[in-house]
């Protein structure tokens, strides 16, 4: 029996008192209930003792049940139906009447009918209430659904930020550790050396103690920011992001200029998404494309439309010239605190495209690095069209 039918209280007074034959039935002519009236007519003319949702109506009346379904769409349009009963008694009706009315559940075919016999004790009260009380419990039954389909997406979301969150806290504490240790190396060594070092080695020291402060102040700072995506609440709204891409361009303008990097871009797509996330976005992917420059030559960077995502979606493209990204490394990359390079090579925190895997997945997009055939990488990102309502 369809689920609201079996939330509907078809056993209540309302439905029992009912001075008529009162049955509901499915398309397939089976009898999902009985009133007692139509019960007490009934169960002499069936050939088991089974309960009344278990009979079909071709069990009690000398019908088909194709021809029953076929009559039961056919009355349900306006006119009436006659049904001929399988055993009648001597001194009960050899047929009974019915009016059927379709229950309505939304825009769909209806899938289960009202029988109500005609006579003259018949009320349209009576009947038009039985509808409307299944119909409230196949809305409700609907609402049901809905609210725990809700629950069950918002708890993969929990699950997925705990996860996450887990991962987030070993790695922090495993590359925070590192950096900390080669400070209290370099405070004994420093301590070492006032005793009998030189103060060029003494320099050294210093200097090396600055560098690792220094990577350690960007790593935190990077850290913050990634916090700041877990959970945080979203403003979704219409983004232009041809005017999102000017202001990191413009925002970039020094680093830029002190690398000769060229950044241009084709006519972009309105997007659905949040302004603030579509800026974090795209300044780690300009960042990252001059941060891994080609040592000679200078960086290109080219922001244009891309191949079209899934429905609903366009894709954006962000190409360079830069050294490029092994094929074995393409999937990691995205990772949290993966670097392919040594600090003293390429110094950062290994955040940044974490950080733009996270926004694209919230943003309920993708995301993915191929190779540039002429030289560098290209990264795919597909993100929500707005659409005009």
């Amino acid at each position: 029996m369809d689920k609201g039918l079996q939330q509907t209280d078809l056993s209540c007074g309302a439905f029992h008192a009912l001075a008529n034959h009162a049955l509901v039935v499915d398309r397939k002519a089976r009898v999902c209930a009985a009133n007692r009236k139509a019960e007490q007519l009934l169960r002499g003319t069936v050939n088991h003792a089974n309960e009344p949702d278990a009979w079909n109506l071709p069990d009690v009346f000398a019908v088909s049940r194709e021809a029953a379904t076929r009559e039961i769409l056919l009355a349900a349009s306006g006119s009436d139906l006659v049904l001929p009963l399988r055993k009648a008694g001597p001194n009960g009706p050899q047929d009974v009447r019915f009016r059927v009315s379709a229950i309505r559940t939304g825009s769909r075919a209806p899938e289960h009918f009202v029988l109500l016999s005609q006579g003259q004790d018949v009320v349209r009260a009576p009947f038009d209430l039985l509808n409307a009380e299944l119909e409230k419990a196949d809305i409700e039954a609907r609402r049901e659904r809905a609210h725990r389909r809700s629950l069950q997406r918002a708890n993969n979301v929990l699950n997925a930020s705990n996860a996450e969150l887990k991962s987030f806290a070993y790695a922090v504490s495993h590359d925070l550790k590192s950096p900390i240790q080669t400070v209290s190396m370099l405070l004994s060594e420093m301590a070492q050396c006032q005793e009998g070092g030189s103060s060029d080695d003494l320099a050294d020291l210093i200097r090396m103690g600055q560098e690792t402060l220094q990577r350690m102040s960007v790593l935190i700072g990077d850290v913050l920011r990634y916090t700041q995506l877990i959970g945080s609440d979203m403003s979704m709204s219409r983004c232009d992001l041809n005017i999102i891409l000017e202001e990191v361009i413009s925002d970039s303008r020094a680093e830029i200029k002190e690398t000769g990097a060229t950044v241009r871009h084709g006519r972009l797509p309105v997007v659905f998404g949040d302004a603030v996330m579509l800026r974090i976005l795209f300044q780690n992917l300009i960042g990252n494309a001059i941060k891994y420059r080609h040592p000679e030559r200078a960086p290109e960077i080219l922001v244009q439309p891309g191949r079209k995502g899934a429905q609903g979606h366009v894709g954006i493209e962000v190409r360079d010239n830069g050294i490029g990204i092994a094929p074995e490394y393409r999937d990691r990359i995205f990772d949290l605190f993966s670097r392919l390079h040594r600090h003293d090579e390429i110094q950062g925190s290994g955040l940044g495209l974490t950080m733009c895997r996270r926004i694209v997945n919230r943003l309920d997009g993708e995301i993915e690095v191929l190779e540039n055939s002429s030289g560098g990488s290209v990264f795919l990102v597909s993100l929500k069209v707005f659409k005009d309502d």
